[in-house]
């Protein structure tokens, strides 16, 4: 399988020349190689460990979100609550303290 190619001066037009260029499809492809890669014993516990640090870091990151944003607003929503329960406690131990039975 052969590629033409004529070639003729531009201002004269007297110069040709003819080129014949054989492309072979196994050139004209990019050739990518892949080689597998060779861990160690060691390579691949180190990677593992990294893998381990990173998944404990991003659950020291989540706890630490917990304490200082979630945790606040739980403990202040049961502030509330037993506000709301101890006052209505001593409002009925006044009742009864009076001789009201509410």
């Amino acid at each position: 399988m052969g590629l033409k190619i004529r070639l003729a001066h531009r201002h004269s037009g007297t110069e040709v020349r003819d080129f014949e260029v054989e492309a072979q499809r196994e050139s004209m492809s990019p050739q990518i190689t892949l080689s597998p890669i060779e861990l160690s014993k060691t390579e691949i516990i180190l990677s593992g460990v990294g893998v381990y640090l990173v998944f404990l870091a991003c659950f020291f990151v989540e706890a630490l979100y917990a304490l200082c944003y979630i945790l606040p607003v739980y403990m202040y929503a049961l502030s509330v609550l037993l506000q709301l329960v101890h006052g209505d406690a001593r409002r009925h131990l006044k009742a009864r303290q009076n001789g009201q039975f509410a």
